[in-house]
């Protein structure tokens, strides 16, 4: 995240969840979700997205943190794509054929919780309001 937002987030508690990216579920490291801003500058500090992509992806996904690979395909979209309602088809395009990318985790509770990568690889939304839905349904 840039500064500016950066700064907001400073004020806010961490929410649950907040420890997994929005986009791929992957851990997204963030210091300042973790609750150690006062240890220093979090890695999405620098993050070269320009503004009006970080407001994009806050109406799309609300105010989350998300893993350095995943900003990183944003900022890479930012410099040759003027709009960014694509940005997220794209980057979740990106996430169905990594292979790699896990299809649940266990979250504090103990549950399971699937994973954006493995909603785009089933092919269709189930409605069931899942954590990490890359279709935005929402009741």
């Amino acid at each position: 995240m840039l500064p500016e937002l950066t700064s907001l987030r400073n004020q806010v508690p961490a929410i649950d969840g907040e420890d997994r990216c929005r986009v791929c579920s992957r851990p997204n490291r963030c210091r300042i979700a973790a609750g150690h801003a006062d240890k220093g500058e979090c890695w999405c500090n620098g993050s070269s997205v320009p503004f009006h992509v970080q407001q994009f992806v806050a109406e799309k996904l609300g105010r989350t943190c998300l893993c350095q690979r995943c900003l990183d395909g944003l900022a890479y979209y930012a410099q040759y794509l003027p709009k960014p309602d694509k940005f997220l088809d794209l980057l979740y395009e990106e996430i169905k054929k990594d292979s790699t990318t896990p299809d649940f985790y266990h979250d504090q509770e103990g549950r399971t919780v699937f994973t954006a990568a493995y909603h785009l690889r089933r092919g269709h939304c189930c409605e069931n309001d899942c954590r990490h839905c890359p279709y935005s349904f929402s009741r």
